[in-house]
């Protein structure tokens, strides 16, 4: 009991911390960003070589002087201080007059390159985007680009009246018109059976039919991941015993 009371305190401060008007912090000419963590409490890091007189916050994850744009601790090299701006901050979308950046997933460069900051918006389906003159995906331009009835049917799969997209890849063997999208990755016309923008090889659309996790079958084969892995007898005998085990784990 003592310990999830402890665990408790620790939330309720970690949600005042972070509900307060800033975890950045000016203090003796100095600037901080301050954190929280279950392991090491509360705390706070110099942000080395900023500029205390004009170093603003923008919001809990970005701050900028006169010379540089910060996000969390480090500099956004190549940002323009005096012009940087928030697109939509829950999907992670920034610009300045020079270029677009994307935070919504992990990597080191998060520019959308060729993106025009004057023109680009945000689509309702995160984390498609595009300018006047491009759509993109994360941070990838598709290619060929989209006809102008491009629309996201969710957050890995669009269509342009005529084309079929996995995230920034034209499916150029799917058939429009009988194009069905399935469950983790997996879609089929009458014709192929896709794993995200591949054709699974002699696999029958009629017969697939997808499961969980990854899994799907047709009437002979059992893939995993888009890859034929075995016959279906196989695997559904080494899931009955897995079952059997599970429910009647030896003692």
């Amino acid at each position: 009991m003592k310990f999830a009371f402890t665990q408790y305190v620790f939330l309720i401060g970690l949600a005042t911390l972070l509900s307060s008007c800033s975890n950045y912090q000016k203090s003796n000419g100095k600037v901080y960003k301050r954190y929280a963590n279950e392991a090491s409490g509360f705390g706070k890091t110099e942000i080395q070589g900023a500029d205390y007189d004009t170093f603003r916050r923008l919001n809990s994850d970005f701050a900028y002087d006169k010379n540089n744009v910060y996000h969390e601790l480090n500099i956004l090299r190549g940002a323009d201080a005096a012009s940087f701006s928030i697109v939509d901050e829950s999907r992670g979308y920034y610009k300045d007059k020079l270029r677009v950046y994307f935070f919504g997933y992990g990597g080191i460069d998060n520019v959308i390159a060729e993106a025009d900051p004057a023109t680009f918006k945000v689509a309702p389906l995160s984390p498609w985007s595009f300018d006047s003159k491009n759509v993109f995906w994360a941070k990838i331009k598709l290619i060929p680009k989209p006809k102008l009835d491009f629309k996201p049917v969710d957050e890995h799969w669009a269509s342009d009246g005529n084309r079929i997209y996995y995230q920034s890849v034209a499916v150029d063997s799917a058939d429009y018109e009988s194009f069905r999208i399935l469950i983790d990755g997996y879609a089929k016309d009458k014709f192929y059976v896709f794993f995200k923008d591949k054709i699974i090889q002699n696999c029958p659309p009629e017969e697939f039919v997808t499961m969980r996790n990854f899994g799907a079958h047709d009437k002979i084969y059992y893939y995993y991941f888009g890859k034929r892995k075995e016959l279906l007898s196989e695997y559904e005998a080494k899931d009955k015993l897995f079952r059997q085990q599970v429910k009647n784990p030896q003692r």
